[in-house]
């Protein structure tokens, strides 16, 4: 019998989630995610889904519950037995230790090439928790937790109580306490149920909904912050995650964008362009104009703060009290912009 795993053991190893243009919605009726994190038609039983699923009850006898589709489909040959052995790999991880898809392209930023990435031991597999896009062509899966392997379809899976085996799309499963968590809702693991009806995965130690960003006109970093057609009304797709190198990956959160030229916080994500330091208090969400000019509409100005020369572009009348400014009409009504009493070249708004 498993000795039943502590969490304390677990949460110094877990991958945050976090949160493409041009792509086709992988539909849950004919594709499925599978554990490389590349899309893959699934006709081996030529059937529809029967109903979402966060936990094995969810599902009718004869059906498995899939992730991370989270549906429950039919117990079929190609869906049933222990996982593929896991790829052979200098780096074989231990029970709850992270580990990576090769065939994504992806190396963690410790891995020096050669490297053929960090695989799991024996009786283990490696379920995916963070994904990510490169080129932003579709989401791949490019790291994941090392988690008990076990049949979806035996009586007797072998995991631990409370636990249920959830079904991989390229074979076997792997044992996760059940139910499976929702968006918004936390996940010691990182591993989370998609949202019905969508085409994207969820992860995160908070589950949050991956997004492909609308515009595909922008430099799209995790600065981002924008919409998608894979968020819910009410919610922005926001960039996530700021060291996955030249890959991306955005999530859905709630919230709405700052309009242009009002004050933004820079730890929030919602300026659709960039938010601007006016000073250690205070930013405007407005773009640089140091290398392209303004939209139209908007004129660049040089803000001053100490011996740092910023090009912005800035609606007139939105500079509070105390703030940073070049000229008069920057800031608010019954404000002018006036030198500082050390800094002359530095402008503030004041009465």
């Amino acid at each position: 019998m498993r000795r039943r795993l502590s969490l304390q053991l677990l949460t110094p190893f877990v991958l945050m989630g976090c949160s493409a243009h041009d792509v086709h919605p992988i539909r849950a009726e004919d594709s499925a995610i599978v554990g490389d994190g590349s899309p893959t038609t699934d006709a081996t039983d030529g059937g529809l889904p029967k109903g979402p699923c966060l936990s094995q009850s969810d599902c009718s006898a004869g059906d498995v519950c899939t992730f991370p589709e989270g549906l429950c489909m039919a117990a079929t040959t190609a869906r049933c037995g222990l996982p593929p052995p896991p790829y052979t790999s200098p780096f074989m991880r231990k029970l709850g230790e992270k580990c990576t898809f090769p065939a994504s392209g992806y190396t963690l930023p410790a891995c020096q090439p050669p490297c053929e990435g960090y695989s799991c031991e024996a009786s283990l597999v490696c379920v995916p928790n963070l994904w990510a896009m490169h080129p932003r062509a579709e989401y791949q899966a490019i790291a994941g937790l090392c988690l008990h392997g076990c049949d979806p379809c035996a009586d007797d899976s072998g995991c631990w109580e409370g636990q249920d085996c959830y079904a991989m799309a390229n074979g076997g499963g792997f044992c996760h306490p059940s139910p499976l968590p929702q968006v918004g809702k936390a996940s010691i693991l990182s591993i989370c149920a998609m949202r019905p009806a969508r085409s994207l995965p969820v992860a995160g130690l908070t589950c949050a909904q991956y997004c492909r960003p609308d515009d595909s006109s922008r430099d799209l970093n995790y600065t981002y912050a924008g919409t998608s057609a894979d968020c819910l009304s009410g919610e922005i797709c926001t960039g996530h995650w700021s060291s996955l190198g030249d890959w991306d990956s955005f999530v859905c959160r709630t919230g709405s964008l700052t309009p242009w030229g009002t004050l933004c916080y820079q730890d929030s994500g919602a300026c659709p362009v960039s938010c601007a330091s006016l000073d250690p208090g205070a930013a405007i969400c407005t773009p640089y104009c140091d290398q392209e000019p303004c939209p139209d509409g908007l004129d660049c100005f040089e803000i001053v703060n100490n011996t740092t020369t910023s090009s912005l572009c800035i609606h007139d009348g939105v500079i509070p009290y105390g703030r940073l400014c070049a000229e008069d009409r920057n800031c608010q009504a019954g404000l002018r912009c006036t030198p500082h009493e050390l800094i002359p070249e530095q402008r503030t708004c004041t009465l």
